[in-house]
């Protein structure tokens, strides 16, 4: 007696459809997740130095910081214990990269130079890495903006424990 398995008839189809809605759901659950992140403006600094940290502000040691300018890496760092880095760099328009496994990539536009803003208070930067899906990278030099997107961010994951308490 015949397999159904064996029926050369069937078993391609099966396969066929199987695969057609798995992959719809793999899609669908990837465009469900995923956060459109808008990228800050191109940030002032008078010298390039900073920290990065997660989500909810703690610091992130053994990032890469890549610091690239038309196109090409001119410096590479990778954060300490505190997240800090910092690179000697001439004045010009560079993309600062932060690279860390397991987080989405940040990298944000800097303008370098000294001008009447920067010159008596030199900027930090403060660099959050994303989380895919969920949590956008940002980099800013003010602490209050900082601040303000370290307690939406905990926010967020205060709604997020506690919807998936009451769905148990």
């Amino acid at each position: 007696m015949p397999r159904r398995d064996d029926n050369p008839k069937i078993h391609p189809i099966l396969r066929v459809v199987f695969m057609s809605v798995g992959l719809f759901w793999i899609a669908a659950a990837n465009v469900t997740a995923q956060v459109d992140c808008i990228s800050p403006k191109t940030l002032r600094v008078s010298r390039v130095q900073g920290q990065v940290f997660d989500i909810t502000g703690n610091a992130v040691p053994g990032v890469v910081i890549l610091l690239v300018q038309a196109g090409k890496s001119v410096a590479q760092f990778h954060t300490g214990l505190n997240g800090d880095f910092q690179f000697k760099a001439a004045n010009g328009r560079y993309v600062l990269k932060a690279e860390v496994p397991a987080f989405q990539s940040s990298s944000v536009e800097l303008e370098v130079g000294r001008d009447l803003g920067n010159l008596f208070h030199p900027s930090t930067l403060r660099v959050i890495a994303g989380l895919y899906g969920s949590f956008c990278p940002w980099a800013t030099t003010s602490n209050r903006e900082f601040q303000k997107m370290v307690r939406a961010n905990n926010q967020k994951l205060k709604e997020i424990k506690e919807n998936n308490a009451t769905q148990k």
